[in-house]
């Protein structure tokens, strides 16, 4: 703590046969004057989100021969404006799928100060709601299914983008190889 406000963060970790999952909190008031005291690896987790609220949770579960996964981030900061992400996947030995879900609201201004590595990215999406989804297949040895659906709209902006992309691959061992891709992309 400094004499004009607070750094306060929750962690919890939970870990078993089969399962695992965590729950991370943090908020560093608004008035918090030390950020630049910290130790380097202390300024990489908080980055300068003072004034913000950051909660983090997911686990992890094993479940028929497949790994399952959720993780969630919700950040806000001090006027109520922020972003939320979502991740599910589900893997196992012939499926690979996973699906993101962003919404970062188009008055957030605070995103160069977030810790998040993808700080840009974030930039580019402010204002975005946007989902994306991608499965990678494979039924048999010889034939091999990859997808990549994404789409993202700003109500605000009257903006949407969207992307969908297939690729199919059949290479059976005595015949011909057929491959099909098809991806195309908008921008309104």
């Amino acid at each position: 703590d400094s004499q004009k406000g607070g750094l306060t963060r929750r962690a919890f970790g939970l870990k078993g046969k089969g399962f695992s999952a965590y729950f991370d909190s943090q908020n560093i008031d608004t008035k918090f004057d030390r950020l630049a005291a910290l130790q380097p690896i202390e300024k990489t987790h908080y980055g300068n989100e003072f004034g913000m609220s950051r909660t983090e949770l997911g686990g992890t579960l094993k479940l028929m021969k497949s790994d399952v996964t959720l993780d969630t981030a919700n950040v806000v900061d001090n006027a109520g404006a922020g972003f939320h992400r979502e991740k599910f996947t589900v893997k196992n030995s012939r499926l690979n799928f996973a699906a993101n879900f962003q919404d970062i609201d188009a008055g957030f201004s605070r995103i160069m100060d977030l810790s998040n590595p993808d700080r840009e990215k974030l930039m580019q999406d402010r204002g975005f709601r946007r989902a994306d989804y991608a499965i990678k297949f494979q039924p048999m040895k010889s034939l091999a299914f990859d997808s990549y659906l994404y789409d993202s709209t700003n109500v605000t902006a009257g903006q949407t983008r969207g992307q969908n992309r297939h690729n199919i691959a059949y290479t059976p061992a005595g015949g011909p190889k057929i491959n099909f891709l098809t991806d195309d992309f908008s921008y309104i």
